[in-house]
C-alpha cells in the first residue's frame, strides 16, 4: 500500500471517528444468520399541495372481461379502461375512458387539455396557474412510457413522480378514489337497472357529483370554518346544482330531426330512456371533451341500447326517490313529514323537469 492510500485511509478514519455504523468489520457478514432484513413501506407523507392542480394523482382502472362485451377477435365493445385524476389540493376528480391499453397515454393529454380549457388562462400550454410541477402516478407501464414523457414535455412538465414497484400506498389518494367510484358505480347500475357495459357513465356521473359535495374544510384566519366543494376549490366558483338528476331516472327525450324524418310522421315524437348524467360538466365523445348543455340518455334496452345527447329531456325521479325511502315532498308541521301510502301515490310530480314541459309527449 502506498503513502497516498495510507493517508487517505487515515483521514477517512479521523473523519468517521465516533460513528459506530462506519467502523470496518473484522469478520465477513453471514447474511443468512445475522442480517435482519424486513420489508418496510415508505413511512412519510407527501405534503399537500398549496395550489390547485400543483400535484395531480393519476391511476388506471380496468374492468374485467365479464363486465363488457367483446367481439370474436377479443376486442372490447365499450370502454374497459379508465384514467382517474385527482387534484391533491382540492380533491377535484376527473375520469377519462379508453377502449384499449394503448390509448391510455392519450388520456393524459386529454386531461391536460380539459383542465387548460377550464382554467381560462388563454393558452393550453400554460394549462393552469398551479399545474407546473408534476403528476403522481404508480409504477405501471401505462403511465410510465416515452409517449407519456413526450406529452409531459409538451406541456412543460419535465417528469412525473412515480411510486416504487409494489407500493400502491404511495399513491394512496387515487387508490381510495378508485374504490369509492367503483362502489358508487356498482350501486348506481344495480339501483337504476342499467346494463354493466355502461359502467363508465356511472363512474363519470359519480365523479362529477362528488365534486359538488361540500366535503372539504377550510379554516380562515378569523377563526371561521367553511365547508366547500372540490369544484369550488379547483375552479374558484361554486358549482351549479339546478341540473342535477338521479342517475338512471326514467325520462323521455325528444327525437332529433333526422330521427323524425326517418321514422315518419305517424311515429311518436319522443323516446323513453334513462338519464346517465349532465353533459355540461364535460362529456367524452369521440376522443374529445365537449361541454354540452344537455343530458346523456340511454335509449333502448339490452344490446339495442344506445346513448343520445339532448337538452329536450323530461325526467320523473319519483320512482327512484320512493324506492330509496325518501319523500318527494316537503314535510309540514301538521303531518310532520309522514304520509300514507295513498297520499304517496297521489303526490304531484316532484322530479326534475328539464327541457320541454307538459305531461304529454312533445310534438
Amino acid at each position: 500500500m502506498g503513502t497516498t492510500d495510507r493517508n487517505l485511509l487515515r483521514r477517512t478514519a479521523e473523519a468517521n471517528e465516533g460513528m459506530g455504523g462506519s467502523a470496518p468489520r473484522s469478520k465477513p457478514l453471514d447474511v443468512l444468520s445475522t442480517a435482519a432484513m424486513r420489508r418496510r413501506a415508505f413511512g412519510g407523507q407527501f405534503p399537500r399541495a398549496a395550489a390547485p392542480f400543483a400535484v395531480v394523482h393519476m391511476d388506471c382502472f380496468k374492468v374485467s372481461k365479464k363486465d363488457v362485451p367483446h367481439t370474436e377477435d377479443g376486442d372490447a365493445i365499450g370502454m374497459p379502461w379508465a384514467l382517474v385524476c385527482v387534484d391533491d389540493y382540492s380533491r377535484f376528480c376527473r375520469v377519462y375512458f379508453a377502449n384499449s391499453k394503448a390509448k391510455v397515454p392519450g388520456l393524459v393529454k386529454l386531461f391536460l387539455e380539459d383542465i387548460g380549457a377550464r382554467s381560462l388562462i388563454g393558452s393550453h400550454f400554460l394549462v393552469h396557474a398551479g399545474l407546473r410541477q408534476h403528476l403522481h402516478v404508480d409504477g405501471g407501464s401505462e403511465l410510465n412510457s416515452p409517449r407519456v414523457s413526450a406529452i409531459l414535455r409538451e406541456y412543460g412538465l419535465s417528469a412525473n413522480v412515480t411510486s416504487a414497484p409494489d407500493s400502491p400506498s404511495s399513491n394512496g389518494l387515487v387508490e381510495v378514489f378508485n374504490r369509492i367510484l367503483l362502489v358508487d358505480a356498482r350501486a348506481k347500475l344495480a339501483y337504476a337497472k342499467v346494463p354493466a357495459r355502461f359502467w363508465h357513465f356511472a363512474f363519470w356521473d359519480s365523479a362529477n357529483k362528488r365534486n359538488m359535495l361540500a366535503s372539504q374544510i377550510r379554516h380562515h384566519k378569523d377563526g371561521t370554518v367553511r365547508h366547500v366543494s372540490p369544484f369550488e376549490l379547483a375552479m374558484g366558483v361554486a358549482p351549479a346544482m339546478h341540473h342535477v338528476v338521479i342517475f338512471g331516472a326514467p325520462c323521455r327525450v325528444l327525437l332529433s330531426d333526422a330521427e323524425r324524418r326517418r321514422q315518419g310522421k305517424l311515429a311518436m315524437r319522443a323516446n323513453v330512456g334513462k338519464v346517465l348524467g349532465w353533459c355540461g360538466d364535460g362529456v367524452q365523445i369521440d376522443g374529445t371533451i365537449r361541454i354540452l348543455l344537455g343530458y346523456a340518455v340511454l335509449v333502448g334496452t339490452g344490446s339495442a341500447g344506445r346513448v343520445v345527447h339532448s337538452r329536450n329531456v323530461d325526467t320523473d325521479e319519483r320512482e327512484l326517490v320512493l324506492r330509496g325511502g325518501l319523500t318527494p315532498w316537503s314535510p309540514t308541521d301538521q303531518d310532520d313529514g309522514r304520509r300514507s301510502e295513498s297520499a304517496m301515490e297521489d303526490a304531484p310530480l316532484q322530479g326534475a323537469t328539464h327541457g320541454t314541459e307538459g305531461t304529454q309527449p312533445p310534438g
